[in-house]
Parts: C-alpha cells; sequence; structure tokens
C-alpha cells in the first residue's frame, strides 16, 4: 500500500484520484441498486439516495478500515463484496440502507396534492 498516497487524504480525495478507491465506492452503490453520481440521477428522490449513500459509505469506511486491506488483495469488484459482506457479518446492519423518505414532502414537491 503506497501510505504516502493515504496518509492526509480524506476518502472523497481519494475517490476524486485513486481509480481503486473510486471503482470500489461505485461497486458498493451498484450492489445495492444505488446511482453511481449525481450523472445517474434522474430525480431529486435519486439525489437525495445517492448523498445518503454516499454518506453513509463513506462513515463506514471511515470506522472500518478493512478496505484498505482488501486494496491491496483485490480488484474493486471482489473488495467490495467481501467489504459488505464482512460488515454485515461484523455488525449485523446492511452497509447502505434506504433512508427514510417523507413521501409528502416529494408529492407536493412534484405538485401532487396527498
Amino acid at each position: 500500500m503506497d501510505d504516502k498516497l493515504l496518509m492526509g487524504n480524506t476518502i472523497s480525495e481519494l475517490y476524486s484520484n485513486d481509480p481503486w478507491v473510486r471503482d470500489f465506492m461505485e461497486e458498493v452503490y451498484d450492489m445495492f441498486g444505488v446511482p453511481r453520481g449525481t450523472d445517474d440521477c434522474l430525480s431529486r428522490e435519486d439525489k437525495i439516495l445517492f448523498v445518503w449513500s454516499m454518506m453513509s459509505l463513506v462513515q463506514a469506511m471511515k470506522k472500518d478500515e478493512y478496505w484498505l486491506e482488501l486494496k491491496e488483495q483485490l480488484d474493486p469488484e471482489d473488495a467490495a463484496h467481501e467489504y459488505v459482506q464482512n460488515h454485515y457479518e461484523e455488525t449485523g446492519i446492511l452497509i447502505l440502507e434506504k433512508p427514510e423518505v417523507d413521501e409528502e414532502f416529494f408529492a407536493k414537491e412534484n405538485g401532487d396534492d396527498r
């Protein structure tokens, strides 16, 4: 592992500058069926889901740095599967869970009177 690359970089900086980290995170998003980025968002709900997922994944990566070990051993796709499975086995919760969405709020935003 190139410690100079990791030292002083936030996960968002690594996402921007390290193709392996970007591919790893996008593989996790794919596993849960969420947009990979804002360009993939077709609605406001998609944007909220993407931001929620990104924040959840970054928080998990900060708490559990097992992904750093996987970075040295596996390709991003296999590492994502291993990381998500390990996280679930360790915590009993999915690494990305759907946020609670206020359907009434979105209905009003879209001009639907509920």
